[in-house]
């Protein structure tokens, strides 16, 4: 890769080894060290190293345009003119190396930059890439319980101002890189978006008007929490009302009154998101082989659980006694599965239902052997624990997914060769 410092006629040459270590998964957990050399013929200067934290890193952790021009003033070199350039952003944790030597004439300089690293201190809140943690629901209960009533509060903002589409679509959050978004949410001739950020814990509220605002996650109340969002939404210029009466959960109290939830452990809020990119990933993969209506991969704060559902295209039987909200999502047959960190078992548990439920369906053989039809439920169910500690975590549960699909559409009668991709 070959970079030019615009109007400086500087260029820097990274290794393709370089390249691939910036955009590697481990950037955050190395150090750099930038090698630079001026060319000004057979009697080069002497390589000088400089070295940088890695949140400076090309793409996703160095700006590259700061970074050449840290690099220039630590070898010395100036611009045309031999005038430092004006408005260099100096980032901290930089350091620089001060050179003696003195400025170069002016003329055109070329520098060739190899890149080194070295690991540092790997951040303990993120578990290592492709690793299940353990998420024992114990543990982090508490945390549980409130950030549950946390993604109520933020999603009830997305219900109150988007459309309504089929089987409460527009409700939903979703996985993303840093956490649990709503996506962009229509206000007036504008839109907003909120976003749990589970790397650096906070709340972050953006806008299409180019305001922005930021709230720490920690141990605080829900009250405490639903005040403070609700007034950075008002300073923002958004005016809303939701209703705060929490659903879903036993013993509900409205978010303005919540003093009993109040805590926040970071290190489970991280396996919990990190649990949930690893299902989202493959739940991802499952949903690519249907081609017939299947839901979104999205994330329902009512019941706290990532889920994808699949359809058949015909309607099902009207459910006598149902309130609005199920009958709103179970007006067609379905097939859906997904994950709960908890509440919907006795701990963290994978879960597959047909609605309605054809007959013999919990007699069913499903992979992998540990799965189990609980008759209360009426759904299959697969212990994450069982997944986790499986030799491929990925073949468990997709294998589990497929199974109870294959299962649900043979007895149901679907047209599974319209449906599935051949």
């Amino acid at each position: 890769m070959v970079l030019q410092s615009p109007g400086w006629g500087c260029y820097w040459k990274l290794s393709e080894y370089a390249g691939e270590r910036l955009a590697g998964n481990g950037m955050r957990s190395q150090w750099l060290t930038l090698h630079g050399r001026k060319n000004d013929g057979p009697r080069s200067g002497r390589e000088r190293p400089i070295r940088t934290k890695p949140r400076l890193c090309l793409g996703v952790h160095i700006n590259v345009g700061v970074l050449l021009i840290e690099a220039l003033d630590a070898l010395a070199i100036r611009p045309p003119g031999g005038a430092r350039r004006s408005g260099s952003i100096k980032p901290p944790g930089l350091e620089r190396q001060q050179s003696s030597a003195p400025a170069p004439a002016v003329g055109w300089y070329h520098q060739v930059v190899r890149v080194e690293t070295r690991p540092m201190a790997a951040r303990a809140s993120i578990s290592p890439p492709n690793s299940w943690p353990e998420l024992p629901l114990a543990a982090w209960q508490d945390t549980y319980a409130t950030l549950h009533l946390w993604t109520q509060i933020v999603g009830k903002v997305r219900l109150a101002l988007t459309p309504r589409i089929n089987h409460w679509w527009e409700v939903p959050l979703y996985v993303n890189a840093r956490g649990l978004t709503t996506s962009a949410i229509p206000y007036r001739e504008e839109i907003f978006e909120i976003q749990f950020d589970f790397i650096d814990h906070r709340l972050l509220i953006q806008t299409s008007w180019g305001s922005s605002k930021t709230l720490p996650l920690k141990a605080q109340s829900v009250a405490s929490f639903y005040a403070a969002f609700m007034s950075a939404l008002r300073c923002l210029g958004i005016d809303l009302k939701i209703w705060t009466m929490p659903c879903e959960v036993p013993h509900p109290i409205p978010f303005e009154a919540d003093s009993q939830h109040a805590a926040y452990d970071r290190e489970y809020v991280s396996r919990f998101w990190r649990i949930l990119i690893l299902c989202a990933n493959i739940f991802r993969e499952f949903r690519a082989r249907f081609i017939g209506k299947d839901s979104p991969v999205h994330f329902f704060w009512g019941s706290f659980d990532l889920c994808v559902t699949r359809f058949s295209g015909r309607r099902a039987p009207e459910r006598v006694g149902a309130d609005a909200v199920t009958r709103e999502a179970y007006s067609h047959e379905v097939i859906s599965a997904g994950f709960w960190p908890g509440a919907g078992y006795k701990g963290p548990a994978f879960y597959a239902y047909a609605a309605p439920e054809p007959a013999g369906f919990a007699e069913q053989k499903i992979k992998p052997a540990q799965a189990f039809y609980d008759p209360q439920l009426k759904e299959f169910l697969l212990l994450y624990d069982d997944v986790r500690t499986a030799a491929s975590p990925h073949s468990a549960l997709l294998s589990f997914l497929e199974s109870t699909y294959d299962a649900g559409a043979n007895l149901a009668g679907w047209d599974r060769k319209e449906l599935e991709r051949a």
